[in-house]
């Protein structure tokens, strides 16, 4: 964890990425 911007980043991006994968498995 280097800074709370890249940590945020990183929160958003797994939350895309489980939308998505919710998206998509349907």
């Amino acid at each position: 964890m280097r800074n709370e911007g890249d940590f945020n980043l990183v929160g958003m991006v797994a939350m895309l990425s489980a939308y998505i994968n919710l998206v998509t498995d349907r």
